[in-house]
């Protein structure tokens, strides 16, 4: 994917950039077109999180599971698949 291009993640729970009260609990995801999510990390003030996914087929949603408690910055990496085409990005969010 082309800098020029726009990512198919088109919201998240914390959205990118939001300053939240903790602990966070889940993560959402919302694609479109719906793909195929690969691969998600979580990396914050603990370290790395590398979160399993298990995706059976293309969805417009994933709601992942995490453990999110202490406060401070935190990145989320994400890999998924769309009609055949690989695409990746990541955004952040701070809990206080």
């Amino acid at each position: 994917m082309t800098a020029a291009e726009s990512s198919i993640l088109v919201s998240s729970t914390p959205a990118s950039g939001a300053t939240v009260t903790g602990p966070v609990e889940e993560l959402t995801l919302r694609f479109n077109p719906p793909a195929r999510l690969d691969e998600l990390t979580v990396s914050g003030p603990d370290g790395l999180m590398p979160m399993k996914v298990a995706s059976v087929g293309e969805s417009d949603r994933y709601s992942v599971p995490v453990s999110v408690t202490a406060p401070g910055p935190y990145a989320v990496t994400w890999r998924a698949t769309a009609g055949g085409v690989a695409h990746r990005g990541s955004f952040s969010f701070v809990v206080k």
